[in-house]
C-alpha cells in the first residue's frame, strides 16, 4: 500500500469532521424551526469555528494509505456540499445582509472554499502519474541535478 502526502491516521481529522457536520447540521436545523436571530448567529458561528479547525487539521496532514484518503476526500465533499447549502439558505432567507451574522456567512464561505482546495489537492495526490513525477522531481533535488532559475535567464 503506498502513501501519499497526508496523515490521516489520526483522530483528529475523524473528529473534526463530525463536529463540523454537527454544528453544520444545527445551524440548519436553527434556520428551519425559525430560531431567534442571536440563536442563529451563535449557530453560525459556531459552525464558522468548527469548520476552520478542519481546514487546519486538513492541511497539518502529511501522509494515509490509499484507502483511508479516499474516504476522507468523500468527507470532505460531504461537509463542502452541507456548508454550500447552509450558506445558500441563510442568503435566501436575507441573513447575509444582517451585520450579527454576516461575518460568520463570510467566513463560512471563505474556509469551505478552503475545504474545496484541500479536496483537489487529496485528489492529486491520488494521481500516480502527478504523484511518480513529485517523487522523481524531489530525488533529482535530493541528488543535486536541479537547474537554478537565475541560470535558465
Amino acid at each position: 500500500m503506498s502513501t501519499v502526502a497526508l496523515q490521516v491516521t489520526n483522530t483528529s481529522g475523524c473528529v473534526d469532521y463530525h463536529r463540523t457536520m454537527a454544528a453544520t447540521l444545527a445551524a440548519g436545523d436553527a434556520l428551519n424551526r425559525g430560531a431567534s436571530i442571536l440563536s442563529i448567529a451563535k449557530d453560525f458561528w459556531l459552525a464558522a469555528h468548527v469548520l476552520k479547525a478542519l481546514v487546519a487539521a486538513t492541511n497539518r496532514i502529511t501522509q494515509a494509505p490509499h484507502d483511508e484518503l479516499a474516504t476522507f476526500i468523500v468527507n470532505l465533499e460531504s461537509v463542502h456540499s452541507r456548508v454550500n447549502a447552509l450558506i445558500d439558505r441563510a442568503c435566501k432567507k436575507g441573513l447575509a445582509r444582517r451585520r450579527i451574522i454576516s461575518f460568520s456567512i463570510q467566513s463560512l464561505r471563505l474556509h469551505n472554499e478552503g475545504i474545496k482546495d484541500a479536496i483537489e489537492r487529496l485528489r492529486l495526490t491520488e494521481d500516480r502519474e502527478i504523484r511518480d513525477a513529485a517523487l522523481e522531481a524531489i530525488a533529482e533535488h535530493k541528488r543535486g541535478e536541479t537547474v537554478s532559475l537565475e541560470s535558465l535567464l
